[in-house]
């Protein structure tokens, strides 16, 4: 069922990760949309609001102390997605939290929060690149485009824009 769950405040800091579906957290007034494999940490004592704005969302909130000791103060409040290298660590966490393994359940758990906070961490903190690199082995998505356009007009030297357009959007 979609809505909203609560208003209201916590004196620890928490990481929402959405699992599936879409879920929305309203932080002090802003509204953030997390998608799946989106996570977001919010800091102590803010006030927020947690809405799902369609059925079968999933998502898991964790509530932890030791962030000081972490330095994740740059991913606070952001939208993030779960890095590549941490989304086993996360399926890992999930299966635990479902069906713990045995008496050292909650020492794996925080093991595994705590390798998947560090690496949002170092994902917040790392600079944003001006361009993204292709995995083309080109040099910028302009490149590729460019490299694209030129082999299309090499191989196919008639079929230009004015005379592909009309057939693609049915026009004279």
């Amino acid at each position: 069922m979609s809505g909203i769950l609560s208003l209201w405040s916590a004196f620890i800091l928490q990481w929402y990760w959405c699992c599936y579906g879409t879920v929305e957290i309203e932080i002090a007034g802003t509204t953030y949309h997390l998608r799946a494999a989106d996570s977001i940490l919010v800091t102590p004592d803010a006030i927020r609001e947690v809405r799902v704005p369609q059925r079968a969302a999933g998502y898991l909130v964790t509530m932890f102390e030791a962030a000081a000791s972490l330095g994740i103060d740059a991913a606070y409040d952001h939208v993030l997605p779960l890095p590549g290298d941490a989304r086993d660590d996360a399926h890992a966490l999930v299966a635990e939290v479902r069906r713990p393994g045995g008496a050292d359940s909650r020492m794996l758990v925080a093991a595994l929060v705590t390798r998947i906070l560090v690496g949002l961490s170092r994902s917040a903190r790392a600079p944003r690149p001006g361009h993204v690199p292709s995995p083309l082995n080109a040099e910028s998505q302009a490149d590729l485009v460019a490299q694209v356009e030129a082999f299309l007009n090499r191989t196919f030297p008639h079929a230009c824009s004015p005379t592909i357009a009309p057939a693609v959007y049915n026009r004279r």
